[in-house]
């Protein structure tokens, strides 16, 4: 019986100009003030993170979505630039290292976020990150049944600053939108009360950001099925991934 070779006789060929010609139209159909982040873990679903990236943010992307540091971690060396959001935030240990290569971890656990807010002290230095909320998805992210109490033990961090907050859509495709009505707006200021209010449609606005005394970050919810949902959707970003743009 003769020897089969290591590797399957299988390949896939990815047009750069095509994906970052499906990016610009994506984008143009969002319309002003909404941003795409495409979501370039797992190796851009095999279709090359670096080479992706670096037809992404010459095409115009604002920001990237990794699962895990060491994803960041490569892209940088790499040479690329843009804010690079952690999706699954980061491991014990790995804080210095997401604040030498500039990335900004998504937080959902206080452990966590004591040891960056540390080691942005020790480094003399306010590092951003985004906050998760659980709105259903039980997956990852703060309860929001807890979220009062994680809001009121994050005060004590003078050196982290929240520069967005992010939500999975629960079933992002079920057509019946009744759910974005549940989605609500998480903030505090201090020495006001936390407000939780019903998200509006299409808030995109960054006013609305520092109203709430968010830094310069946004709000955001939406992946590719809210994409459906028409121009804008229901927040200031879209995640975008790359195997639907390919």
């Amino acid at each position: 019986m003769p020897d089969l070779p290591a590797q399957r006789p299988t390949w896939a060929e990815i047009n750069l100009d095509n994906l970052t010609h499906n990016f610009c139209v994506t984008k143009a159909a969002l319309g002003v003030g909404v941003a795409i982040m495409p979501a370039v873990k797992a190796d851009a679903y095999g279709h090359g993170a670096i080479e992706c990236a670096r037809a992404f943010e010459t095409a115009g992307a604002e920001w990237f979505g990794v699962a895990l540091p060491e994803e960041g971690f490569r892209l940088r060396n790499a040479g690329i630039t843009a804010p690079i959001l952690c999706l699954g935030g980061f491991w014990e240990g790995q804080e210095e290292s997401i604040i030498a290569h500039r990335l900004t971890p998504v937080v959902f656990r206080l452990d966590i976020l004591d040891r960056l807010n540390q080691a942005a002290r020790t480094a003399g230095l306010v590092v951003d990150y985004h906050l998760k909320v659980d709105t259903g998805m039980g997956r990852l992210g703060v309860p929001h049944a807890d979220l009062g109490g994680f809001l009121d033990a994050v005060a004590r961090f003078g050196s982290v600053q929240m520069d967005g907050i992010m939500t999975h859509l629960a079933s992002a495709d079920n057509r019946d939108k009744s759910q974005f009505t549940r989605i609500p707006t998480f903030a505090r200021k201090p020495g006001k009360a936390r407000r939780s209010a019903i998200w509006p449609v299409a808030r995109r606005d960054r006013r609305f950001n520092r109203a709430f005394g968010l830094a310069a970050g946004d709000v955001f919810a939406n992946s590719d099925h809210a994409l459906e949902d028409g121009p804008g959707g229901h927040s200031a970003w879209l995640r975008r991934n790359v195997r639907d743009l390919a």
